[in-house]
C-alpha cells in the first residue's frame, strides 16, 4: 500500500493533471495534416471545448488510423473526466484507447526504432496510465506504468536532448516522487526513478520556455507548484493570468487562480471564480463544481455570513463523489450553528465528523475535535479563537491583532493561551511584522500544556519569520527542531510547509 504522503501529493498532482495533455511533442513526422489537426485539437481540448476536440481527434482517426496519435488524444478527455469523478466508464474508455495507442506506437518503433514522435507517445501514454491507476487506487500497475514511463521517457532524452516537451514529464514526476517518505522507498526504486525537487523545477522550466506544445503544460505545473509549494505567488499569478487568458473556458485553471487568491486574502475575487465554476453548466467536472462550492462556503464562514456559508457546505456534502473533506465541512457547519447559539443543531453536524477521509490531515483533526464536542461543547473562549482564526482567514489581520491582544490577557487555560500565542504570530506575519512575530512564535515553547501540534507550527511561523528576517540559519534551526516531533495533527502538511521552506533557503 502506498503511503499516504506521497498519495497525497501525487493527488494534488492528479487534480493539476485535469486540464493536461501528455502528447506535446515537436513534431517530426513529416505530414504537415497531422500537425495541423492535433494543433487545432489540442486548442479545443484547453479550452474544454470537448464536441470540438472529439471531432478533430476522430478526423485523425480516420485519416491515419495506424498512428498512435489519434487513439492518444482522444483518451486525454476521458482521463480528465475519469480524475473527477472516478466514473467507471470514463476509466475504461480511457484504458481501452491508451491500449490502442501503445500497440500503434510499437508496432511504429519496431518498423523504425528512430521514431521519436511514437517513443514519446509511448512513455506519454504511460505517464497518463499512472495517473489514472492511481487515481483508481490499483497500485500495483500504478506503479508499472510510473516505471513504464521512466523507462521510455529516459530513452527518449538519450536519444534527443533537446526533445524539450519530453521534460515536462520528467520534470512533474521529479517533483511528485521527491515527496516520498522513506517508507515508500521500494516503489520508488522498482520504478528506477530518483526524486529530486530542484531538477523537477528545472525540467519544468524547460519545458515551458522551450517546448512547443507543452509549454501550456508545463506553465500551468508552475504555477501550481509556484502557489502550493514555493509560496511564490506572483509568478503562479502571471502564469495563471496568461493561461486563462488563452483559455477562459478552461474551468480548471480558474479553479487554481481562485485557490491562489484565497492565499493572497483577495476574496472578492476568488469567490467570483469559484461561482464561475459552481454556476458552469459543464457536466463533466462535477466534482470540480462540488470543490468550488465547499469552498465558496469556507470564504462565506471566515466573513462570518454563516446561514450562506451552510447553504454551499450543505451541497457539497449532498452531491461530493467521495469522502474528502465531509469531516471538516461538518465541523464548519456544526461550529457556525453553535456561534449562533444552536447547540442542537451543532451536536447533529459534530455527529458526521466521522464520516471523511481520515487519512487526510483536516479530516482527521475535525473527527477529533467533533468527538470532543459531542462529549463537552467548547466554551465561549475557545469560540472566541475561532472567531479570531476565521479574521485571519479573511484577511483582517488589525481585527484579529487587536482581539488577541484582548483575548491573551484573558484567564483562560494554558492550552488555550499556547494557540493563542501562536495565532498572534500568524497574524503578524502576514502584517508584515517578522521580528514580532518571531517573538511570539518563539514563546510558545514557554508553554507545557498545550497540544501537540502547536510546538511544531510554533517551529515553522518562527523558521519563516526567520527567512524573511535573512536569518537562515536560525531558520534551518527551527526548521530541524520541529523535526523532532511525531505523530500530532496536520503533521503531514507541515512537513510539506518544513520540506518546501528548507528548499527555498538553499535557492538563496
Amino acid at each position: 500500500m502506498l503511503s499516504h504522503n506521497l498519495l497525497k501529493n501525487l493527488y494534488k498532482i492528479i487534480l493539476v493533471i485535469i486540464c493536461s495533455l501528455s502528447l506535446n511533442v515537436t513534431f517530426i513526422y513529416p505530414q504537415s495534416d497531422l500537425k495541423t489537426r492535433i494543433s487545432t485539437g489540442l486548442e479545443a481540448l484547453y479550452n474544454f471545448n470537448f464536441k470540438s476536440s472529439d471531432k478533430t481527434f476522430n478526423s485523425i482517426l480516420s485519416k491515419y488510423p495506424d498512428h498512435p496519435a489519434g487513439y492518444h488524444y482522444k483518451s486525454i478527455s476521458y482521463l480528465w473526466f475519469y480524475l473527477d469523478s472516478k466514473d467507471e466508464s470514463n476509466l475504461n474508455k480511457f484504458i481501452e484507447l491508451s491500449d490502442s495507442a501503445i500497440e500503434k506506437a510499437e508496432i511504429k518503433l519496431k518498423s523504425d526504432s528512430s521514431d521519436l514522435f511514437s517513443l514519446y507517445i509511448l512513455s506519454s501514454v504511460y505517464g497518463n496510465r499512472t495517473f489514472a491507476y492511481t487515481r483508481d487506487e490499483n497500485y500495483f500497475d500504478a506503479v508499472f506504468a510510473a516505471r513504464k514511463f521512466h523507462l521510455y521517457s529516459d530513452e527518449l532524452l538519450a536519444k534527443d536532448s533537446l526533445y524539450y516537451d519530453a521534460y515536462m514529464g520528467k520534470g512533474l514526476f521529479n517533483f511528485a516522487i521527491s515527496q516520498a517518505p522513506q517508507t515508500w522507498s521500494w516503489a520508488i526504486n522498482l520504478v528506477g526513478m530518483a526524486g529530486d525537487k530542484k531538477k523537477g523545477l528545472q525540467f519544468l522550466e524547460i519545458a515551458s520556455k522551450k517546448g512547443n506544445f507543452a509549454k501550456v503544460e508545463a506553465k500551468f505545473y508552475l504555477s501550481q507548484i509556484f502557489s502550493e509549494f514555493l509560496l511564490k505567488y506572483a509568478q503562479s499569478k502571471k502564469l495563471l493570468n496568461e493561461l486563462i487568458f488563452r483559455f477562459p473556458k478552461n474551468l480548471l485553471f480558474r479553479f487554481a487562480l481562485a485557490n491562489l487568491q484565497v492565499k493572497t486574502f483577495d476574496l472578492s475575487s476568488a469567490s467570483r471564480n469559484y461561482m464561475t465554476i459552481y454556476s458552469s453548466t459543464d457536466t463533466n467536472f462535477i466534482q470540480l463544481k462540488n470543490y468550488s462550492a465547499m469552498l465558496m462556503g469556507n470564504i462565506l464562514y471566515a466573513k462570518g455570513d454563516y446561514d450562506e456559508s451552510r447553504k454551499y457546505y450543505n451541497r457539497f456534502l449532498e452531491q461530493t463523489v467521495d469522502d474528502h473533506f465531509k469531516s471538516v465541512v461538518a465541523l464548519k457547519i456544526g461550529l457556525s450553528h453553535l456561534i449562533e447559539g444552536d447547540s442542537l443543531s451543532a451536536l447533529l453536524y459534530f455527529d458526521k465528523t466521522d464520516e471523511g477521509n481520515m487519512d487526510l490531515d483536516d479530516d482527521a483533526y475535525a473527527k477529533k475535535k467533533g468527538e470532543e464536542y459531542l462529549t463537552k461543547l467548547p466554551a465561549s473562549n475557545e469560540l472566541k479563537l475561532i472567531l479570531i482564526n476565521n479574521m485571519i482567514d479573511a484577511g483582517k489581520f488589525k481585527a484579529a491583532v487587536d482581539s488577541l491582544e484582548k483575548f491573551i490577557e484573558l484567564p483562560v487555560s494554558d492550552t488555550l493561551r499556547a494557540e493563542a500565542i501562536l495565532c498572534f504570530s500568524n497574524a503578524l506575519f502576514y502584517q508584515g511584522k517578522f521580528k514580532k512575530s518571531l517573538e511570539y512564535a518563539v514563546a510558545v515553547f514557554n508553554f507545557n500544556e498545550c497540544e501537540l501540534w502547536v510546538k511544531p507550527f510554533a517551529c515553522y511561523y518562527a523558521a519563516r519569520a526567520s527567512k524573511e528576517l535573512n536569518n537562515n540559519v536560525d531558520a534551518e534551526f527551527f526548521i530541524g527542531y520541529a523535526g523532532q516531533f511525531r505523530n500530532y495533527y496536520y503533521e503531514n502538511k507541515l512537513k510539506d510547509k518544513l520540506s518546501y521552506l528548507s528548499f527555498t533557503l538553499e535557492e538563496k
